[in-house]
């Protein structure tokens, strides 16, 4: 299933679609469900539970769900708002029959789903961003891909508040370009692996995909060097909602087609520094030839 999920996060913004699955086989067995003092600040929230196993996805409306009979880590409860923004959780397809298009199942091979995790709507929906993303790739001049350091990090306001603080670390980037002579529009996604650390020091991990889509211009273009190209632009982050943001970078040349890449990215939820390659794989589209 990564290669599903890569190629939906890679062309979300242009078929409006993000999703992931994972999951493991197990008898029922349910964990003791551990119980965390909160105070609230949206009374009208739905408690939901969650586990804090590294193969969780899904936040649950009840805490025997079979969905959590699977979990390999601590079974804690919050309110919904929590588990969808800072744990990046999706809805259960066990307990919502009404979210298909967009719940998990942490237990999919127990039993059948409550939602329709298996249908052929997501064959479908597998076809029509293959076609979406194949149309990029051909409309597109460039791919680029990079390796990831985050600074982005969360801490929790009120303690009594259950969240988890948060740390981003270590991914990868990439994605199509198409390029101009001073402009390149980028499309593509991200993966960052971001550690999380609850009231009693449990840590546990989780990777976190984003979708992004970048329009760069160049800059300084008569006093850089003839190699590099220096650009800056605006950015549009998607990872549980939209956010606007920057890039600024340098690319170097390598060769007649590759080049080397170094930039600096910053949203409201997104704060890293990559470095790697950009690949001209067509400088004419085949038509034009």
């Amino acid at each position: 299933m990564s290669f599903i999920r890569t190629l939906q996060v890679i062309v979300f913004l242009l078929f409006g679609l993000a999703s992931n699955a994972h999951g493991h086989s197990s008898h029922i067995e349910y964990p003791r469900l551990e119980k965390v003092n909160q105070n609230h600040a949206d009374l009208s929230s739905q408690t939901v539970y969650v586990c804090l196993g590294e193969y969780a996805y899904a936040y649950h409306s009840r805490s025997d769900c079979p969905g959590l009979s699977n979990c390999k880590g601590s079974i804690k409860y919050t309110d919904e708002s929590t588990a969808s923004v800072n744990l990046a959780r999706v809805p259960c397809c066990r307990c919502w029959s009404n979210v298909s298009d967009r719940c998990k199942d942490d237990n999919p091979y127990y039993g059948n789903s409550g939602g329709s995790g298996g249908d052929a709507s997501e064959a479908y929906a597998i076809v029509a961003l293959a076609v979406v993303a194949t149309s990029a790739l051909i409309l597109s001049n460039d791919i680029y891909f990079h390796g990831v350091q985050s600074f982005h990090q969360y801490s929790v306001p009120d303690p009594q508040y259950w969240s988890p603080n948060y740390i981003d670390k270590q991914g990868y980037s990439f994605g199509l370009r198409k390029t101009w002579p001073k402009f390149a529009l980028e499309y593509g996604a991200s993966m960052i692996t971001r550690e999380y650390t609850d009231l009693n020091d449990y840590k546990w991990e989780n990777e976190l995909w984003s979708g992004h889509v970048n329009l760069v211009r160049q800059i300084f273009p008569y006093s850089a060097p003839t190699w590099a190209d220096y650009y800056l632009g605006p950015s549009l982050v998607y990872n549980e909602g939209y956010y606007f943001g920057g890039v600024c970078g340098m690319k170097m040349r390598l060769t007649d087609r590759l080049f080397f890449d170094v930039r600096y990215q910053l949203s409201r939820n997104t704060n890293h520094i990559g470095a790697g390659l950009i690949f001209n794989y067509q400088k004419k589209y085949f038509w034009n030839r």
